[in-house]
């Protein structure tokens, strides 16, 4: 089993409508042309337009709620002792070559405690865990518990949120930086090793869109994706690509994003059923700006 996927009936949906504006130089790098480090370039709609990833835009976003969930209080201690020990898609510390995991899942034996078990017995099949190991079992529990994989997903959980390319909006402007490198053993230049950067400039404008799923507001995962952008709000941006001990890499979130909030009824009626399906085509929803929905998921705290 390489990947579980939880199901849930979808109650909201939040499309988060993301503006980002490069407040320096952005090298994201695709490949290597001679000593040229070239940025990432895809045909959009027939045009070839820089793009932010996906995949680099949510592990930028990934790697800053991480440090971020290790400063909040959430809804009860074990919680707070998941985020604890939560490193990257994990949650065991390694000490001399032994996993420590935290103290409230084991049970004498090294294995899943049994009330832990039962409750992966609820959601997944008895062949399902039976192909996962000991410590995978363990993972997983965690895994379902904690804040960051629930928003980002896991190796074995898929996360709440769906994240799309940041497209430029924007006339690509573009630089080429040409620097020396530096030595890792050493820490000094090599004078013979040249290396150039393609990068996009300062004050370009990227759009993505970011599907949430089922993050309720006074939810673990509300409150980190709440503070999450708050803080980057706040601070003035995130950094993302390449380069960033070079000042490259800072991208702000523009306070003009918009959320559009898709919240579905238990249909009882055939009227309620046809709500629901003009609601998932969106033809029906609550728009508001990003501080709004900042407010708005912390409003049930």
């Amino acid at each position: 089993m390489s990947e579980i996927i939880y199901l849930e009936k979808l109650e909201q949906r939040y499309i988060i409508d993301l503006k980002l504006i490069t407040k320096s130089r952005l090298h994201i790098g695709a490949y290597q042309e001679g000593i040229q480090k070239r940025i990432v370039w895809l045909n959009v709609n027939g045009k070839l337009l820089p793009v932010i990833p996906a995949e680099s835009l949510k592990g930028s976003l990934r790697k800053l709620a991480s440090k971020i969930a290790k400063n909040l209080d959430f809804s009860d201690q074990e919680v707070n002792e998941v985020v604890k020990y939560h490193r990257e898609d994990k949650h065991s510390i390694e000490k001399n070559n032994v996993k420590l995991y935290p103290k409230f899942i084991e049970a004498d034996n090294g294995e899943l405690k049994k009330d832990k078990k039962e409750e992966l017995e609820r959601i997944f099949s008895e062949e399902q865990l039976r192909e996962l190991s000991k410590d995978a079992q363990k993972e997983l529990y965690l895994s379902l518990k904690c804040p960051i994989c629930k928003l980002f997903g896991s190796q074995r959980l898929t996360g709440k949120m769906i994240f799309s390319d940041a497209i430029l909006i924007d006339e690509p402007r573009i630089d080429i930086y040409t620097s020396t490198s530096i030595s890792r053993k050493t820490k000094t230049v090599e004078g013979e090793r040249l290396f150039s950067l393609e990068s996009l400039e300062p004050n370009l404008r990227f759009q993505a869109k970011v599907i949430a799923d089922n993050v309720m507001r006074g939810s673990d995962e509300a409150l980190l994706l709440s503070k999450l952008f708050e803080y980057i709000l706040k601070l003035g941006g995130f950094q993302i690509g390449g380069a960033k001990s070079r000042g490259f890499g800072q991208v702000a979130i523009s306070e003009d994003s918009k959320v559009h909030i898709h919240s579905f009824k238990k249909p009882k009626t055939n009227e309620e059923v046809y709500e629901n399906i003009m609601i998932l085509l969106g033809k029906k929803f609550e728009t508001k700006s990003i501080n709004e929905f900042i407010v708005w998921l912390m409003q049930k705290y």
